[in-house]
Formats: structure tokens, C-alpha cells, sequence
């Protein structure tokens, strides 16, 4: 069931339906392994690559740039800890925050977290990986901590304080990468998965082979303009997207990226190559499925 509004705060919040549904679902048994591994979206992302779990993945084959050794890396890959990638701009609003650790209760013990703890361990977004026995111990105090926060801190990211700190609250640090996800392409080079972007991968032209190695989704949760391509998803018409007379999103030209990447020598150009790459893979890739979509609703041509 959709629960996205909290009487009591007046406050229509749509992320609290998800550790309302979570909730819900231990409740309910679940109905998988405790060892499963469940992973956790946001609607706006596409899928880049395949996902390779945490004890799948080769060191070579990661990016990580936090504390832990090597040695120590390949241990927790190996382990059912929980991981995700690394939003580092969760550490630098927490002291701003201050939110308190009474939103905790009764484990706030756990929820005094330093900046420095929360950037190592619990800075942490979608995708969130953690098995079904750490959601059996976090999924009430994620549901009842989200609207705790939501009193005293009106930030989209509340929900994802309430996810960090109801792993805190039960003592279960994350392993943070930067592969799993890009969204903002002005992002510096010790975040995010832009290091997985070669200089093969075009998505812009439809014939290129794809590369052997991307960062695993695209998070297009920003607004992304270069030249006279623009795309932000708050504008595209999504209650129309499916009737079969609406025509499928503009694609810039095939060579759009490549004619970026020559000009590479520009200080500026750097990040309008990543622009290209976003509006170039989200506009192919809402396509692709609104034909997929289309070839069976509309028998009449769209």
C-alpha cells in the first residue's frame, strides 16, 4: 500500500513509503534466506551494467576510496556486510543537520555519530545492498525514524539519515564505493563512478560495441544541459509518455559525444562530456523502453 503522507506532520513526503513498504514486507516473513541479498533504487536510475554483488566483485573490478586496507576490502567483499555507494554530500550536511541522537530512541547510544563516522560508513545511497537479516533488524527503526526526522529536518534526504542511522542504531557499518553509480557530472575525482567511463563508451551512437566495464546505473536526479540538449526529469511529460500519439524524446546526433571528446584539450570541456554521456543515455534509454512498451499498446503505430 502507498504511504507517502504522515498526519500527524502534515507532511506528504513520498519516500516514506518506502521503509513503510519494507516494513510491511519483514512483517509479512519476507519468504527469502536470511543471506539474501536485497537492493534498494530510486526510480530514476537505469540499470548501465550488470550488477555484481559485493562477493562477486574483484577488487580490480571496484572503486573504493575509504579507509579500509586492501586486505580488508577483499575480506568484507567476501562478507555479508551490508554496502552501497558513497554520497559523501550526506557527511558534509550532518553537523549542519543536527539532528538529534533522542531520534534514535531507545538505541540513541548508537546515533551519536561524528562526521567523520558518517562519511567512512554511513554515507550511503542507492544503491543500498543489505541482506534480509539486516533489513529483520533495521526495517522498524528505518519506518519510525524517517518521520522523527522529517520533524526536525524538511530535507529530501531525510530518509536516507533514517536508512544510515537505523544501521548505526544496530551496529552494522557499510562498505562504500564509487562504482555502483554517476549522477552529477560536475562531481570531483574522488566521487563517483566517472573513473568507469572510457573514452569508448558512447552511448550517443547506437552502433558502438559496448564497453567492458561501466558504472553500474546512471542516478539522473540532476539537471544535465550542453549546447542546446537539456534534460531534467521533472519536465518530461510522464503522464503522456505512453499514449501513442506522444513521440519518443529527441536524441542528440550520433556523433554528438564524439565531437565532445576531440575537444578534450578545453579545461571547460571535461565536464560537457559528461553532460553528453547523461542526456545521451537517459534519452536512449527511455526510448528503448517506450518502443518495447509501445510495440504492444499501440497496434496502430506510435
Amino acid at each position: 500500500p502507498a504511504h507517502i503522507y504522515n498526519a500527524e506532520l502534515d507532511d506528504r513526503y513520498p519516500p516514506y513509503n518506502r521503509p513503510f513498504s519494507v516494513e510491511e514486507w519483514v512483517s509479512r516473513g519476507m519468504g527469502v534466506a536470511p543471506t539474501t541479498r536485497v537492493v534498494f533504487l530510486d526510480p530514476d536510475m537505469l540499470l548501465l551494467f550488470p550488477l555484481r554483488l559485493p562477493e562477486h566483485t574483484a577488487v580490480e573490478d571496484s572503486l573504493y576510496r575509504g579507509p579500509l586496507a586492501r586486505a580488508e576490502v577483499e575480506r568484507h567483499l567476501q562478507s555479508l556486510r551490508p554496502t552501497g555507494q558513497r554520497y559523501p554530500y550526506l557527511a558534509k550536511r550532518w553537523e549542519s543537520a543536527a539532528i538529534p541522537p533522542t531520534v534514535c530512541a531507545p538505541r540513541e547510544g548508537y546515533c551519536n555519530l561524528t562526521t567523520e563516522v558518517m562519511n567512512s560508513s554511513y554515507s550511503v545511497g542507492p544503491p543500498w545492498i543489505a541482506t534480509a537479516s539486516d533489513l529483520q533488524q533495521t526495517a522498524s527503526l528505518w519506518n519510525t525514524m524517517t518521520p522523527r526526522i522529517r520533524g526536525v529536518y524538511r530535507q529530501l534526504i531525510a530518509e536516507m539519515y533514517s536508512y544510515s542511522l537505523s544501521f548505526a542504531a544496530v551496529n552494522k557499518p557499510h562498505v562504500l564505493f564509487e562504482h555502483y553509480m554517476v549522477s552529477y557530472p560536475e562531481a570531483p575525482p574522488e566521487e563517483q563512478g566517472w573513473d568507469f567511463v572510457s573514452e569508448d563508451d558512447d552511448p550517443c551512437d547506437p552502433d558502438a560495441p559496448l564497453p567492458q566495464r561501466r558504472p553500474t546505473f546512471l542516478h539522473y536526479c540532476e539537471l544535465y544541459r550542453v549546447d542546446a540538449w537539456y534534460f531534467s526529469k521533472r519536465q518530461v511529460p510522464g503522464d503522456k509518455l505512453l499514449q501513442c500519439d506522444t513521440p519518443l524524446l529527441q536524441t542528440p546526433p550520433v556523433d554528438f559525444l564524439r565531437k565532445k571528446r576531440a575537444k578534450e584539450r578545453d579545461p571547460h570541456v571535461a565536464t560537457a562530456i559528461r553532460h553528453a554521456y547523461v542526456i545521451c543515455t537517459v534519452a536512449n534509454g527511455i526510448n528503448s523502453a517506450l518502443r518495447f512498451v509501445k510495440e504492444k499498446l499501440c497496434p496502430h503505430g506510435y
